[in-house]
């Protein structure tokens, strides 16, 4: 599909992409989001129409904290509504940010991210201010340039009136907010033909009316809340399909290949860089020159970060954040023709991980060794898969040695580890505390021939419920330790 052509920065983009879509915009400028706000007041003054075949109604608030509580009325009251904003901006929003995902309203906050004032005002680029929005219930997109800005606008706008969830839509202050660049426009007559008319009028059709009263930001009990609060799970594991599913008709529209996740570069990059924002067209270019001299490299860019979709990060890109087996370790050892040189592997777990490697590994080194295990942790606090792993090892004859700081960084966690001590020296594991002060390796070293080195405290949480990282090594020691 042939597209109009126009020379336009960022925030131009992202205007024009929302203005298909908003009834009333709730405006208060600050830099460098102000041009989508003068823009979309200019072209609503000048008669524009949206797909609904309206004019924008404009208002502007005496601050972004006033633009938040109109934008979340107006949408109450049944109009569909954007607003645009950055920094201590769009911090100002987040009170009512939290009521309009807990309502399930569907909105679009367009967001040109700027740094945080702290010390001292920055007006340039970073993403403090929308990480600070991450736990609100807004889903969160983000785009790399203004090309970008404008084709995944209008997915940010079609996917909230579907899916109910808001969207903060993000690209980088100046860097793309501001440069200009000759893009493809959106035709409106193209987005109405994807737009969900029927969620449309199902919104409308929950709006607040005084001829249909119902009762609305009730107090609850944690009993009730917390049920409530769960409710709207199912519309948040449902919304990366929908995100998916609109990128997909944008693509067999304009002939682009969007995915919640891009890939670019080597197919069998040994290096990556996992991205989003402007950054990630300077990757591509690096990327070209590394791979042009043989370099195996690449990029992950992200489109959708919240919800954040582990599953189609796999998909998409080809990468496995939760971590390799020694099945798969196995595999690649013998196809890459390593194993008599020794190999590294890193690996992460986390609580989306249901095959738990962090600690299934730690008990397999324990289970296979032959000789020894050092094992050096700032914490052991464990469960008791872990303590019988242990416990069996040091019983079957195998050396197994613990260290642990004799002074803690936290005072609670040291008489917990210390509680762990009886059941294990009684087994015949040797406990040693490190006198002079803190440490905070994480250690597994076996019979000179195995050892995994990272993150993962000797910690139920660090097994359960963290993020975490680690390398797993094999013949790779050149002395005993």
């Amino acid at each position: 599909m042939a597209r109009k052509k126009l020379s336009m920065d960022g925030n131009t983009a992202a205007a024009h992409a929302s203005y298909a879509f908003t009834e009333v915009a709730a405006i208060y400028p600050i830099t460098p989001s102000s041009v989508m706000a003068d823009v979309t007041d200019t072209w609503s003054a000048g008669g524009l129409k949206n797909i609904m075949g309206d004019t924008v109604k404009v208002v502007e608030m005496q601050s972004e904290a006033g633009a938040a509580g109109a934008v979340h009325g107006s949408l109450a009251a049944g109009a569909l509504t954007t607003t645009y904003t950055a920094s201590q901006g769009l911090l100002l929003m987040i009170p009512n940010m939290y009521k309009i995902a807990g309502e399930l309203l569907p909105c679009v906050i367009h967001v040109s991210a700027r740094a945080v004032a702290s010390h001292a005002l920055n007006i340039f680029g970073d993403h403090s201010d929308v990480y600070a929005c991450r736990q609100t219930g807004f889903a969160m997109m983000a785009e790399s340039n203004p090309q970008e800005v404008m084709d995944l606008g209008a997915v940010a706008h079609l996917a909230t009136i579907k899916g109910r969830v808001p969207v903060l839509n993000f690209f980088d202050g100046f860097r793309t907010s501001h440069e200009i660049q000759k893009i493809e426009t959106w035709d409106y007559k193209d987005l109405e033909e994807m737009v969900d008319k029927d969620a449309i009028a199902a919104f409308r059709a929950r709006s607040i009316n005084p001829e249909h009263p119902v009762l609305r930001g009730s107090a609850e009990n944690g009993d009730i809340f917390f049920q409530h609060r769960e409710a709207c799970n199912k519309f948040y594991d449902a919304f990366p399909a929908i995100v998916e599913d609109y990128m997909n008709q944008v693509n067999a529209k304009i002939g682009t290949d969007y995915k919640l996740f891009n890939y670019y570069g080597a197919p069998d990059a040994e290096r990556m860089i996992v991205a989003m924002g402007s950054f990630c067209d300077v990757c591509e270019e690096v990327i070209d020159y590394l791979t042009a001299k043989g370099e195996k490299v690449g990029l992950v860019k992200v489109r959708l970060y919240r919800p954040f979709c582990a599953d189609k990060l796999i998909e998409d890109a080809g990468v496995n954040p939760a971590g390799w087996s020694f099945e798969q370790m196995a595999a690649y050892i013998k196809e890459t023709n390593i194993v008599d040189d020794g190999f590294a592997i890193p690996y992460n777990d986390g609580p989306l991980n249901l095959n738990n490697p962090a600690e299934g590994i730690y008990s397999q080194i324990l289970n296979s060794a032959q000789k020894y295990v050092y094992i050096m942790t700032p914490y052991l606090v464990i469960d008791d898969m872990m303590t019988s792993a242990l416990c069996m090892a040091a019983k079957s004859g195998i050396e197994v040695c613990i260290v642990t700081p004799h002074i803690p960084d936290k005072w609670y966690v040291h008489p917990a580890t210390q509680y762990n001590y009886l059941e294990l020296l009684e087994s015949g594991v040797r406990i040693y505390e490190y006198a002079p002060g803190f440490i905070h390796s994480k250690l597994f070293v076996s019979d000179d021939k195995v050892a995994t080195v990272g993150t993962i405290n000797m910690d139920y949480r660090s097994f359960v419920f963290h993020f975490e990282f680690f390398q797993f090594q094999s013949q790779c020691f050149s002395q005993s330790f």
